[in-house]
Parts: C-alpha cells; structure tokens; sequence
C-alpha cells in the first residue's frame, strides 16, 4: 500500500544532480495533459477542465489545479488516475519507470482444448444436478 509519506518520499526526489530542480507540479500536469489527450479528452479551453473533473468527481477547480500546475490531487486520486488511465502511479508522480501497466497476455486455447473444456464442464454440470 502506497502512504502518504511515501507519495512525499517520491514527490522529494524530483531534482537530478547537476541541474536544476523540477517544478513538481509542473511536471505532474504535464504528465496529466499528456494522458488526457492520448484519450482524447478535449484541449485546454475547450471544457478538458470539466470533464476531467467529472471523470475524478473533483470539482472544475480542482482538476484546473492539477491541469494547470498548481496542485496534486490527494493519493487516493492519484491511484484512481492511474488506474483509469493504465498507467504506474511511480510514472505518473514522477514521470520514472514504466509508463504502461503491464498486461499478462490472453492465454490462447485450440480447438482441441475448447472442446476438452466443454466436455468437462458438462460431465460436471450433470454430478451437480445429481
């Protein structure tokens, strides 16, 4: 379980050595904006505000501030951000690490296989009706 003081642990270690630290916020909403209009949510101006703050059942104000760069949602939302959109929470906190959750692949049954299934699930369906 994520807590968070390990959403501040990871929020502190934005800057790189030799440069400049990151605005955090800013980083954030530009991960955000990136996600929202890879799922097409319309653009600034153009209600993204609203919609997002539907999406997350926050008010309009409260996605401006994460859109704009001028908050984080709290960490119970940044879970649900990143479960909605299929990404990391640690990629969307803090632009690291695998940006996609990765997916098991569909298993792949043949013929055969379906058929043998089939047979089993009725051999079981007449024990129980026994």
């Amino acid at each position: 379980m994520i807590t968070i003081g390990h959403m501040r642990k990871i929020l502190g270690n934005f800057a790189h050595p030799g440069r400049q630290p990151i605005d955090k916020k800013a980083a954030f909403s530009d991960r955000l904006n990136e996600l929202c209009d890879e799922d097409g949510i319309p653009p600034k101006g153009k209600n993204r505000q609203k919609l997002v703050g539907e999406r997350f059942s926050v008010s309009q104000k409260g996605a401006r501030k994460w859109l704009e760069g001028e908050g984080f949602p709290d960490m119970e939302k940044c879970l649900e951000i990143a479960e909605e959109f299929n990404v990391t929470v640690e990629w969307l906190l803090t632009g690291r690490g695998p940006k996609r959750v990765a997916r098991a692949p569909m298993p792949v049954f043949t013929h055969e296989e379906v058929a043998a299934a089939r047979k089993i699930a009725e051999i079981v369906s007449v024990y129980a009706e026994k």
